[in-house]
């Protein structure tokens, strides 16, 4: 990507075309993982496994809560100021006044809303602010007023894309799927509820909090390696669960790697139909704007600088 200088209304129709692509994507959530990912191998916190017949790294004792966190402020994080003016009763308001905020253009609207929106961020309270409201940059600080917001704001989670019920974690452990070399990429490729460890088992299951006495046992699809939940949709119900990728590094352990083929499953369960992948272009300009806080002298280099090529190359058109 040449060197450029890019203005405000660059930077909207940038997250604009990012966040088309990426809801266009069959589960968008997926993509989203592989990205988190990306950028967990690349800083060194997340080892990736990339050979069947290579024996397998130390698995890293990751917490993704706050790992995904911290790559998401990485991504869209920005000084609140470069991007939302102080408008009375608006935004920045609402959010307490805060010095950063992170402009997430790939998180759906917390709730049903008429007008076009993009996600904004501070301490894990969202907003979602209208294309239109006077306090973006791009907007004429006098054309229209600001949104009454209200009180109530959905909270931002991340980790459920990460566990084994609906997400990418597999308790399938490295050392044994070595130990099957070539044919362990047809076992993290067969649907969950056909594993040999999957079962319906009856479980205690999570209760209210003001029923008394120890939560009731209830039918649950689970892991005979962890007897944790996997591919439920509740209530005993089958569902065939995320693309198996993050898993142990031996049974029982907290420790967590990346699995050989990992990117490729997760992006073919994004987009089985595949449509246009988010812009490699869009991104690097979106990355290196939020991050200098203005759109003076931008480049590629922040995209590289966070993402392998070879991840970009599936992640990105």
């Amino acid at each position: 990507m040449p060197i450029i200088d890019a203005d405000p209304a660059d930077l909207r129709d940038a997250l604009l075309r990012l966040r088309t692509r990426y809801l266009d994507l069959e589960e968008p959530r997926r993509w989203y993982s592989a990205l988190v990912c990306s950028i967990l191998v690349r800083r060194g916190d997340l080892p990736e496994w990339t050979d069947w017949l290579v024996e397998p790294p130390r698995g890293s004792d990751i917490q993704l809560t706050p790992a995904v966190d911290d790559v998401i402020d990485t991504l869209f994080g920005v000084p609140a100021r470069a991007v939302l003016r102080p408008v009375e009763g608006g935004a920045i308001d609402t959010l307490g006044k805060p010095n950063r905020i992170v402009v997430d253009p790939l998180r759906q609207p917390g709730h049903a809303t008429d007008v076009e929106a993009l996600c904004v961020v501070a301490d894990k309270r969202r907003l979602d602010v209208p294309l239109s409201d006077p306090a973006w940059v791009w907007n004429d600080p006098d054309t229209g007023a600001p949104v009454n917001y209200g009180e109530t704001q959905p909270e931002i989670k991340h980790s459920g894309d990460y566990g084994s019920q609906q997400g990418i974690f597999c308790f399938l452990p490295a050392d044994q799927l070595f130990e099957l070399e070539a044919e362990a990429d047809d076992v993290l490729s067969t649907p969950r509820p056909q594993c040999p460890h999957w079962a319906i088992r009856d479980l205690p299951r999570r209760s209210k909090a003001d029923d008394a006495g120890p939560p009731p046992s209830q039918p649950t699809a689970s892991c005979g390696l962890s007897l944790k939940q996997c591919a439920s949709k509740g209530g005993g119900t089958a569902g065939p669960g995320g693309p198996r990728a993050l898993i142990p590094d031996v049974e029982g352990s907290s420790r967590k790697l990346l699995a050989p083929g990992s990117f490729d499953r997760i992006l073919e369960d994004a987009n089985p139909n595949g449509v246009p992948l988010p812009s490699a272009s869009d991104m690097a300009l979106v990355l290196d704007y939020l991050h200098k806080g203005h759109g003076k002298a931008l480049d590629a280099n922040r995209l590289n600088e966070l993402i392998l090529p070879q991840h970009s190359a599936v992640l990105f058109d």
